[in-house]
């Protein structure tokens, strides 16, 4: 065989060994990989996780995917490693768009030091299309609303005086502080509403 046709023929035969040992890295999950577990779904969009738990003192690595069954393809959102945990709360949909309070413990700094020192609290939301996150707040929430395109508003947990924030193109901000009802918190749209001191209230988020 003349050399130029075996270096050739070489060359091809790493490549290729190159691409099988990548593809299953990089290949995102289907909508339903064996073990995944589903946090929330609405319609045809699935929120779950992948990894986690398992038999030993600490919880294995963890994955959450989004997925929208028309797409066929899930994205990734977010991993936690080992001894880690990953809990959700107040997830919402809205077309393109996922939001969720977002929970992640340290399981080590909470078996020897446990304490608020060993969590951290985020609100967020993503596009389901892409993965791409659209808003942050490190923050906690007793209600949380999602608007049509992508921003979030929320009621921080306590008594007494209650406030509404928000994240939009615009940053953070607050909308209103009072007697605030968190279950009226809702969106319609990109209109954020509530009540406070059963008043109705509202807000537009661009």
């Amino acid at each position: 065989m003349p050399l130029m046709l075996r270096l050739v023929i070489a060359t091809c035969a790493a490549s290729c060994a190159a691409l099988v040992s990548v593809a299953p890295a990089t290949a995102a999950p289907t909508c339903h990989p064996r073990h995944s577990r589903t946090v929330a779904r609405k319609g045809g969009t699935r929120l779950f996780l992948v990894g986690g738990g398992g038999a030993g003192e600490y919880s294995a690595p963890s994955t959450l995917y989004v997925c929208q069954r028309s797409r066929g393809r899930a994205v990734r959102l977010i991993h936690v490693g080992a001894a880690r945990s990953l809990r959700l709360a107040h997830v919402r949909f809205d077309g393109r768009y996922v939001a969720f309070d977002a929970t992640v413990g340290d399981e080590t700094c909470f078996k020897y030091d446990p304490g608020p020192q060993c969590s951290s609290e985020t609100l967020r939301s993503y596009n389901v299309r892409d993965g791409r996150r659209r808003a942050t707040a490190h923050a906690a929430c007793d209600a949380l609303a999602l608007t049509s395109n992508g921003w979030i508003a929320w009621v921080p947990p306590g008594t007494g005086p209650r406030s509404v924030l928000a994240v939009d193109s615009t940053g953070s901000h607050q909308l209103d502080a009072g007697a605030i009802d968190p279950a009226s918190l809702r969106a319609t749209g990109r209109t954020v509403r509530w009540t406070n001191a059963g008043q109705p209230r509202s807000a537009r988020l661009r």
